[in-house]
């Protein structure tokens, strides 16, 4: 018997036992590779595992070179599932590895399904394995050491005589070609020159990623030299120490020989023996497979192999480079093998020459075209510069003689326009060819001047080739041209403009010879245009062949050219069977003849033209017929095509992958948008949105399938007879969701089931850049407010933005539906402005879909940089509070947390500013004249707003406003998208409007036009114009109406929300725990008020729990410490236009003054009064009754006669009281009662006059109510935002209100969204912040910016930033110059300053600095000058307020320097001074990226914040300015020595003034030398008195330099010496640059919501599933 001491031992080793014997017994993974060394490039490895325990068809084998890479850097992929006995936990896969000059590592990854990610994705969109389960990993495996360098092809050279050898070592030791005539004989040598190319030199993603770079190794060149004609000889590379290849050979050129071999074809790339991030191509070895043959039939006969563009495909995936030249050499390394540039080597966002009607987009991955001119060396020394760090591009146009032809290469990427080097070259080159050696010509480029592939993308570019180069050919009689690009073999007429010639290439009457045409990019790429029907794709479209286009071929292949003197034959050999299906022969005298190919020419003297529509468009409009008739205009959907299938042998397979026209996309789903939150209850209003769905996965061994189950609805077209199809189909168990947004105003419920979508689904719907074109092309059929005939700019981007908006919506959605479901605490947020900026690259790259739509535009014809640049600036805002608001909404979004934001919806803006030869001129905005695609109608969200009337007493006692002026506040939607997240929030607008009843139409037929819309136009105008001039009554009104129509619609949008969540029941007690209003600055003021009347009047609270509640709802945030921002209104205007209102607020005041006196008592009256002077909401207004009658008893009390004790016998007392009683009713009593009364009356008087006394009004002021002090009181928090401006709200502004309540006041500094700032407007510097810090997660985590700091010093990081810093410059050059006309060198100092024009921010300070350093320059010869200066380009921005006299002068003094000084020839480029005119955001977004200085020089104390400095900061832009605002605190983040710091502290300012006061202030000689200098009119016959006058004086408005620019002069001017100083050595200043950015995370918009989350919303983030 087992004792209980002994059980658990026991226990322990019985299962310890089980564990090891049990055949259930856990096994460990294991792997295991072998050989470990291989000998050669190509060799295969077996790799081998077992232990698997329950193994999945998703576990999978990575592949790593380095072998050490992380896990997620694999080079590729296979699964387990493709080895025979994979389901037993055992099994073993062999491939074949490419020399990458490092070794392979192979681990096995465990992924499920749930951790299937549909947003990392490879090229045909099947989601990438994931790696967070190591389950086995081998050791190295490694080549040999002696292997020898690999990758070796030839090429020929400028030299007849001579032959190039190329090829890749792992080291730039020395290498060596020994050749000779025999191959145990190699008595030649050649010494090869090395070449390399760095990660830095990448220009983009992923070309620059950690995943795409690999080590390319070193490039070697050597140059056979003195080569006899036409002899084959042997070669070998290499050295004695890394060893020798085997021995090659090639036959060399014999100029002598009139025959010619060649061997030509397009877009073939590579494959490679696993899945990876890239489509490969596996055709590409049967093309190489079938022209080796050919080549070893030739003999001792020379040949070259020539490949038109589209090299490799490797897209920034550079081991796909290495797996091509493996694949080429065998063919490579014994015939010549040329190139000519292709998109797909080249192309990437920033490429110098990219003109509008060219589709140049991303293809190169960030290549640009660096290891295309490195890896190859062509004849000839054609390069552009990349405008990089990158070297130039090379191997771009060239020439050579081959025995009768002569071969023209050209670069279609690159300029070819008249005047162009390219252009020059060609146009020399052909005119000098020697016809009676070379009787032929061929010219070959990249994208076809020809196609019938209807490639839109294109026609503006083949159109400028037809118009540039094809006389070009014509005219030089060039024989044939050779094109790639277009993916199938297509040969043409001989042509020109169109018109097939005869038969002799000619037409009659002309002696210009026409071009044979021929498309041959059929090498291997399988995205193929679709030409005619096919059995095995029934569902795809027929484009009708013109006769212009005499054959065209599906079959992958090659050409094979033969030539002599007499003739020139070139025949199309398809991959499937290497035989001749197409051949076309040229002979000398310019006749063509047709061979093999099964069709006979048909000569035309005119083409024949037939446009032919894409089947998106058939479908498109077929559908929306059908539709328009049976459902009265619902457009229900439509569909494109299905997705193809096919799966026959090979022999009848006919590939059909078409990326390149919009008629075969793989899925272009169309959802509804008739969502009850789309229309209003009386007029559905219907539209459609695309949702997009990824394609299937392309892998055959991929275990995943995503057949796009989910419901879609569409058209098909069947015997011309168009039918709705709706196909339903979901395995998903979950409940399908409903697509709906409530009309909170009424309580009708609507409801609309979508097929379409499931709740939690939507992760899964990627799109891709087919269904994206699709979606794109159907608005802008459909729902653009353009004609249909032209898809321009303008069209483009309305189409695009649409297009967005529709993914958007969804996720809208979803978001408010899930806060709905939950009922979470939701907070809104009110400001007048919200400057948002450009919102289209802005909400792609939030829905990381930058690439998807750059490409559908691509194919569009359009580029998506050229797109975006047509949206205009939302005039919604004007500076920094808009600014921080957009900003705000952003990180709300991205944070997840439950918000809205709300505003006005303004017709005008601010104003548009104009810089004319007088300064200023304002003009309305015009950002709404085309519509605004962004926003959603709400019809039927709309809510009364009343004005002026009178305030009566109801039935039930309560108060009624009734009567005056009454307009109706209508909701605008804009989504707002989170960076990564599915969460939108919402910006909901208010235009305002009056019922169309209101319209007069007895007056308008009458004549009198104006009387007739009067109602209509005074309640459009609240939403005409932001801010309009307040200096009339009338501009007053306005202004408060614009105010009240925020509030007031505002909260009873709110209201119904909360009222609809809280079902049929409503506790209003619960309001402040699922709502917080946060009021931007004074502005929304009126929310206290009104929310109070809404509770009162419309919901029947009583006082205390009204104003109970809205304390415990709104919080304020202080934006300003000038007298002059807070705010105050007249009480006589407040009262006539809001009377309730008025009435709450002096309710309000009563409440305050309560507690003020409850708080601090009523002994002191004279204190009191100190502090009701500074704390009341009303100024210059009598105290309350109730006030007074306290203050009344109170002084009465202290005025009574102290009491007398008095002696009394009791006998006199009871006497009295019988007198008393015996004289009751005595007249004589009575008299003596009411003198006493009348007695104690005087008394009450005199006192209620003493307290009136003290507190007397004073008729001379106006009575005003004051917005800030109401904030204050009426909300539950007030927040400064920055320090230092918190300090003061509490020491100064609010300092009383502070000592009553502490603990509502408390500080959160200001900041800026990283995604808009960084990320999306510095791409450059975004991505070397990634590449340094190692990941991306910076861009939501912004404290990851501080990993920089290590760095700081590092020569590499330094060198790029620098680099960046460049690009950014040159952007701004060719903006100014643009914008301006002032040409500006980037090579200067960029020094700004852009911010709103206000006499406080003190761009007067800037710009006499300015005039300063001008004047001393002046003053110096031309060699003292550049010794002394830096060259500076001083850039202005900013509007001054249309009223604001001071600052227009401001503005007119600016711009009269700049004319000057840059006209001034001694100055030159030392010295520029730009105003940009109507700085916006889209303006900051290219000028802060390149700044180099910032200017933030407010008066010390005046700047409650601002935020530019922390853009600046953001971007490497050193800043100089104050201690003010967040300057603070930057200076603290970055460290003092990377500031520049002048002026004056803001505990200084009080006493600086008093001084000046005084008289005592003395001002620097060199600020009156400035002084001077302007009033000698150097800088024209303006008037500037006034503005320096302003400067002068010791009082009086307008006067004594208030703002201290005198006082701050000269310690500016000695700063501006230190930052010339520090930017001679541009070490210092990089290091300085870096700091600025590593220290500025601090100031990330995310931190700043999650402090007011946490301290003032209490709300969490609400994560969308």
């Amino acid at each position: 018997m087992i004792s209980d001491h002994a059980t658990l031992p026991f226990l322990l080793s019985f299962f310890i036992f089980l564990h090891f014997h049990s055949p259930c017994a856990h096994s460990k993974p294991s792997i295991s590779v072998t050989p470990t060394t291989l000998s050669k490039s190509g060799d295969f490895v077996h790799v081998q595992w077992s232990g698997i325990e329950a193994p999945s068809d998703l576990d999978f084998l990575a592949i790593y070179s380095p072998p050490t890479s992380p896990h997620d850097n694999y080079i590729g992929y296979r699964f387990l599932s493709q080895s025979a006995s994979w389901e037993t936990g055992s099994g073993s896969i062999s491939l074949p590895l490419i020399d990458l000059r490092a070794g392979y590592s192979f681990r096995i990854f465990r992924w499920t399904r749930a951790e299937i990610n549909p947003k990392r994705q490879d090229h045909d969109h099947n989601p990438l394995p994931a790696t967070h389960h190591l389950l086995a990993f081998t050791g190295e495996v490694a080549f040999a050491p002696d292997r020898g360098p690999g990758q070796i092809h030839l090429a020929f050279a400028d030299q007849d005589d001579a032959m190039r050898v190329m090829y890749v070592s792992p080291n730039p030791k020395e290498t060596y070609v020994r050749y000779g005539e025999k191959e145990h004989a190699l008595d030649g040598v050649a010494l090869a020159r090395v070449e390399r190319y760095e990660r830095e030199h990448m220009c983009d993603a992923p070309a620059n990623t950690s995943v795409g770079w690999r080590d390319p190794g070193y490039i070697h060149n050597a140059l056979l030299t003195n080569l006899k004609k036409g002899q084959r000889y042997y070669y070998k590379v290499g050295n004695d120490n890394g060893g020798w290849t085997a021995t090659h050979s090639f036959v060399s050129r014999n100029s002598d020989s009139d025959e010619t071999i060649a061997f030509l074809f397009g877009d073939m790339g590579t494959t490679v023996p696993y899945n990876t991030f890239l489509r490969t191509q596996e055709e590409s070895i049967s093309t190489m497979k079938w022209i080796l043959r050919d080549v070893e039939a030739l003999g001792d006969k020379p040949a070259f192999v020539s490949h038109i563009g589209d090299i490799s495909y490797a897209r920034g995936y550079s081991w796909l480079w290495d797996q091509f030249f493996s694949q080429i050499e065998p063919v490579a390394s014994k015939v010549a093998y040329h190139v000519c540039i292709g998109n797909h080597e080249y192309n990437w966002p920033l490429q110098p020459w990219k003109p509008d009607w060219a589709s140049y987009g991303k293809d190169g991955g960030g290549e640009c075209g660096v290891p295309y001119s490195l890896r190859f060396n062509m004849p000839g020394n054609s390069s552009e510069s990349t405008g990089t760090a990158a070297p130039p591009t090379k191997n771009l146009y060239y020439s050579f003689d081959m025995g009768a032809v002569h071969f023209v290469y050209i670069s279609t990427e690159t300029n070819f326009l008249p005047g162009s080097n390219q252009y020059n070259f060609l146009k020399h080159d052909l005119e000098s060819v020697d016809r009676n050696k070379t009787p032929f010509v061929v010219v070959q480029g990249h994208r076809p001047m020809y196609t019938t592939s209807h490639e839109n993308r294109d026609a503006a570019l083949r159109a400028k080739m037809l118009e540039h180069l094809e006389p070009l050919l014509v005219n030089n009689n060039v024989s044939l041209a050779l094109w790639g690009h277009v993916h199938r073999y297509e040969r043409f007429c001989a042509l020109n403009n169109f018109t097939c010639g005869d038969n002799v290439g000619q037409r009659a009457g002309d002696d210009k010879g026409y071009t044979v045409h021929i498309v041959i990019g059929m090498a291997g790429q399988d995205w193929q245009p679709t030409w005619q029907p096919r059995a095995d794709h029934p569902d795809d479209p027929i484009f009708p062949q013109p006769k212009w286009s005499l054959y065209r071929g599906g079959e992958f292949g090659y050409t094979r050219l033969v030539a002599t003197k007499q003739k020139l034959v070139l025949s199309y050999v398809g991959n499937h069977d290497g035989v001749v299906h197409d051949m076309v022969e040229i002979l000398a005298s310019g006749e063509v003849i047709i061979g093999n190919g099964n069709c006979s020419i048909v000569v035309n003297s005119e083409p024949e033209y037939k446009i032919v529509e894409s089947t998106l468009s058939w479908y498109v409009k077929g559908g929306s017929v059908l539709l328009l008739g049976a459902f009265m205009g619902y457009v229900l959907g439509f569909v494109t095509s299905a997705k193809k299938k096919s799966d026959k042998a090979r022999s009848n397979w006919t590939p059909v992958k078409t990326e390149e026209t919009l008629s075969d996309i793989k899925l272009g789903i169309a959802i509804l948008r008739c969502s009850p939150w789309l229309y209003s209850d009386k007029k559905p209003a219907c539209s459609m949105a695309a949702l997009h769905f990824s394609t299937t996965c392309r892998h055959s061994n991929s275990p995943l399938r995503f057949n796009s189950k989910s419901s879609f609805i569409g058209f098909t077209q069947r015997n011309n007879i168009w039918q709705l199809i709706v196909i339903t189909k979901s395995n998903s168990r979950r409940a399908v969701r409903k697509l709906y947004v409530k009309n909170v105003a009424s309580d009708k419920k609507q409801e609309l089931k979508d097929p379409l979508s499931e709740q939690d689904t939507f992760n899964e719907f990627v799109p891709d850049s087919a269904s994206i074109a699709s979606s794109i092309k159907f608005h802008a059929e459909f729902t653009t407010p353009f004609s249909p005939e032209k898809f321009e700019l303008n069209k483009a981007f309305f189409a695009t933005a649409e297009s967005v908006r529709d993914s958007l919506i969804i996720n809208w959605n979803a978001t408010n539906d899930y806060y709905e479901k939950k009922n979470v605490k939701q907070a809104y947020y009110m400001s007048m402005e919200y400057l948002q900026g450009r919102a289209l690259l802005n909400a792609i790259g939030n829905l990381q879909l930058s690439g998807p739509y750059a490409e559908a535009l691509r194919k569009l014809g359009h580029n998506l940089e050229d797109v975006a640049n047509k949206e205009p600036d939302a005039a919604l805002g004007n500076g920094g509070l808009g600014r921080l608001a957009s900003c705000f909404l952003d990180s709300l979004a991205t944070l997840n947390y439950p918000a809205w934001g709300y505003g006005l919806r303004y017709k005008y803006g601010l104003f548009k500013q104009h810089i004319t030869k007088d300064g200023q001129v304002e003009v309305a905005e015009n950002w709404l004249e085309m519509g605004n695609p962004w926003e959603i109608l709400r019809n039927d969200v709309s809510y009364p707003v009343k004005f002026y009337g009178e305030v009566i007493l109801g039935p039930n006692g309560n108060k009624q406003w009734v009567g005056g002026e009454n307009i109706l506040a209508v909701a605008y939607d804009v989504p707002i998208p989170g960076y990564k997240t599915r969460t939108t929030v919402n910006l909901r607008l208010w235009s305002t409007k009056v019922s169309q009843e209101e319209f007069d139409l007895r007056a308008f037929n009458s004549g009198d036009h104006a009387k007739a819309y009067a109602v209509m136009k005074n309640a459009e105008k609240i939403c005409y114009v932001l801010y309009p001039g307040d200096e009339s009554t009338e501009g007053k009104t306005l202004r408060l109406k614009q105010q009240y129509t925020l509030c007031s619609a505002s909260l009873q949008d709110i209201i119904a929300r909360f009222e609809k969540r809280s079902g049929k029941r409503v506790n209003w007690d619960t309001l402040p725990d699922k709502v917080v209003v946060q009021m931007n600055d004074t502005h929304p003021t009126l929310c206290i008020p009104e929310l109070i009347r809404i509770l009162m009047d419309v919901k029947g609270l009583n006082w205390e729990k009204a104003w109970n509640i809205t304390k415990r709802t709104v919080a304020y945030t202080n934006h300003t410490v000038l007298p002059e921002a807070l705010e105050k209104w007249s009480l006589t205007l407040l009262q006539g236009l809001l009377p309730r209102h008025v009435e709450i607020i002096s309710k309000i005041d009563e409440e305050l003054i309560h507690e003020i006196i409850s708080e601090y008592g009523i002994d002191d009256l004279d204190l009191l009064q100190q502090r009701l002077k500074k704390m009341r909401i009303l100024e210059n207004i009598e105290l309350p009754n109730s006030v007074l009658e306290l203050l009344s008893i109170t002084e009465e009390a202290s005025a009574v006669d102290p009491v007398k004790e008095v002696d009394v016998d009791d006998t006199d007392v009871k006497a009295t009281e019988k007198e008393e009683e015996k004289d009751d009713d005595d007249d004589d009593i009575g008299e003596e009662e009411q003198e006493e009364d009348t007695e104690n009356s005087s008394v009450e008087e005199v006192m209620d006059s003493k307290v009136e006394a003290r507190f007397k009004v004073d008729p001379k002021l106006p009575m005003m109510v004051r917005m800030a002090n109401l904030c204050v009181a009426g909300g539950f928090s007030v927040n400064g935002v920055a320090a230092i401006h918190t300090e003061i709200v509490k020491e100064e502004v609010f300092n009383e209100f502070y000592k009553l309540w502490p603990e509502k006041f408390q500080n959160k500094t200001n900041g800026v969204t990283p995604r808009r700032w960084i990320r999306f407007c510095n791409p450059d510097l975004s991505k070397i912040i990634t590449k340094w810090t190692g990941t991306e997660d910076w861009i939501t985590d912004l404290e990851k910016l501080a990993i920089l700091r290590k760095f700081a010093d590092n020569e590499d990081l330094q060198l790029e930033w620098i680099e960046a810093k460049r690009r950014n410059k040159i952007k701004i050059a060719s903006f100014l110059k643009d914008k301006t006309g002032y040409v500006v060198n980037p090579s200067a100092m960029f020094d700004v300053q852009v911010k709103r024009i206000h006499e406080y921010k003190r761009q007067l300070l800037n710009i006499m600095g300015i005039v300063y350093r001008y004047k001393k320059m002046k003053e110096l010869s031309a060699e003292e000058r550049k010794e002394m200066f830096v060259p500076r380009v001083c850039i202005f921005g900013g509007k001054a307020f249309a009223t604001y006299v001071q600052a227009k002068r401001i503005v007119k003094f600016i711009t009269d320097v700049g004319a000057t000084i840059n006209r001034d020839p001694e100055i030159g480029d030392l010295l520029k001074v730009v105003f940009v005119p109507d700085y916006n955001v889209s303006v900051a977004e290219i000028l802060i990226p390149g700044s180099e200085l910032s200017q933030h020089i407010s008066t010390g104390g005046m700047e409650a914040s601002g935020t530019s400095n922390m853009k600046f900061a953001m971007n490497g832009c050193i800043l100089i300015g104050t201690l003010d605002g967040a300057n603070v605190e930057i200076r603290e983040e970055i460290g003092e020595d990377n500031f520049f710091l002048f002026g004056a502290r803001a505990e200084e300012i009080a006493g600086l003034r008093k001084e000046r006061a005084e008289g005592k202030f003395v001002a620097d000689p060199r600020f009156e030398e400035v002084k001077t200098y302007v009033r000698s009119g150097v800088f024209g016959p303006y008037n500037y008195e006034e503005l320096m006058g302003s400067l002068e004086g010791n009082e009086g408005y307008g006067r004594a330099d208030y703002f201290l620019v005198g006082k701050d002069f000269p310690s500016y001017l000695e700063c501006q010496e230190e930052v010339d100083k520090a930017y001679r050595d541009q070490k210092r200043w990089t290091k300085m640059s870096i700091l600025n950015t590593a220290g500025s995370y601090k100031f990330s918009s995310d931190r700043t919501i999650h402090e007011y989350a946490r301290d003032i919303w209490r709300i969490e983030p609400v994560d969308l599933a």
